[in-house]
Formats: structure tokens, sequence, C-alpha cells
């Protein structure tokens, strides 16, 4: 039967909680754009390092009591890889199934994207989304002007009729 002892425990958990620390500090101080790659090698490197070093403690090359240590410092490294691999602290646009790590750096919003740009457009009317035009219909005096209220020839041709049709009016009154 494997036993470890008490003190190879906490070397271990000791050793994880470095290579954590250590990684996630190194991989973090890398620029947003090689992050997610190097997060992704670090896993794996890690990954393969752990289960090297496990095949030389049952292979008895190596003792439990180093191996545990070890094993553990590269399971830390490896969280930390995969914590920068799959973090969005700084966002960024999901079109596929993707695992992620959100709210890492703070407070985030993951929303579909439609949902986004559809706020975004409510937030914005002016956004580079065509409006449509804003049609008006006026009746003076018996005539009738359907058109659209950007149209500055429309709004000419109204007013002016509009003017003339007081003009009368107000002669007639004379």
């Amino acid at each position: 039967m494997l036993g470890i002892s008490a003190k190879t425990a906490a070397i271990g958990v000791a050793a994880f909680m470095g290579g954590f620390l250590i990684a996630d500090t190194l991989l973090g101080a890398i620029p947003e754009d090689m992050r997610k790659i190097a997060g992704a090698l670090t896993a794996s490197i890690a990954a393969i390092v752990a289960a090297t070093v496990a095949w030389m403690a049952f292979e008895g090359t190596m003792t439990v009591g180093v191996a545990v240590p070890i094993i553990l410092a590269a399971v830390g490294v490896g969280i930390a890889g995969v914590k920068a691999a799959v973090a969005m602290a700084e966002g960024g646009v999901v079109n596929q199934p993707t695992l992620i790590l959100a709210g890492e750096a703070g407070p985030e919003i993951v929303e579909p994207l439609a949902r986004y740009e559809a706020r975004k457009a409510i937030e914005n009317p002016t956004s580079s989304v065509a409006q449509p035009p804003q049609q008006i219909a006026v009746d003076v005096g018996g005539l009738h002007f359907y058109g659209d209220i950007a149209d500055s020839k429309f709004l000419e041709k109204a007013a002016e009729y509009t003017a003339d049709k007081i003009s009368e009016a107000v002669n007639l009154r004379r």
C-alpha cells in the first residue's frame, strides 16, 4: 500500500499553490492576444510532467515522497494554464461552443451577440442601421400632403401652401 506522510502532503499542497501562483502571475504578464495559446501550452506541458512523474513513481524510479509534490506543483501550473486559456477578462467573441472563465477580473456581462447588437441599436439610435423615413400627412384647406419630413422640398411646398391658405383666410375676414 502506498502512503504519504503529513509532511509530504503539506509540501505537496505548498507546491500546488506555488505552482499555480507562479504560473498565473507569469501568464498574466503575457499580452492578451498570446495568453490563450501560452495557457494551453502551459497546461499541456504540466499534464505531461505530472503523468511522467506519476509513471516514474509507480515504476519505482522515484519515491512517492518526491513525486507527490512535483505532481501537485504540475497540477497547479496546469490549472493556471487552463485559466489563461479560457479566461475572457478583456472580452472577446465566441462563435462556437467554448468553455470560458468569466468574472475573473471583476463583473462581466455574457450575452448572445444578437441581443447585444439589438440593445446597442436601442441605446444608440444614430447607429449605422438605416432608419426608415418619417412619413407625415398634412391636410390644409382640402389639399393633402403626404411625404418624408426630412425632404426639404416637401416641407417647403407644405409650408408655402399653408402660408397662402392662412393669408387667404385672413384677407377674407377683413
